[in-house]
């Protein structure tokens, strides 16, 4: 998969664009990312204009699949989240 198919992908399923960023940006906040570097693959989280990194990788196409896999687990939660019953004070 290529980073183009990836944003796609993340559009159609409603994905916020802030949750993710692309290219070495560092987002709008707390996201994770993915950017070429030095002719490697790097995944990372970003935070308060700082990023981490948090793998490597050869190829584009395994990049893509680490922030999907982990965009999807944070989609996840974010709906779970929304569904539980809200607690009276």
């Amino acid at each position: 998969m290529k980073v183009k198919e990836m944003v796609r992908l993340f559009r159609a399923n409603g994905v916020p664009d802030h949750y993710y960023a692309i290219d070495g940006g560092l987002g709008g906040g707390e996201c994770h990312g993915i950017s070429l570097i030095d002719q490697r693959w790097t995944f990372y989280y970003s935070e308060r204009g700082e990023r981490s990194p948090l793998q490597s990788f050869d190829t584009e196409d395994e990049a893509c699949n680490a922030l999907i896999k982990c965009i999807d687990k944070i989609m996840l939660e974010d709906k779970k989240r929304k569904a539980a019953p809200k607690r009276r004070k």
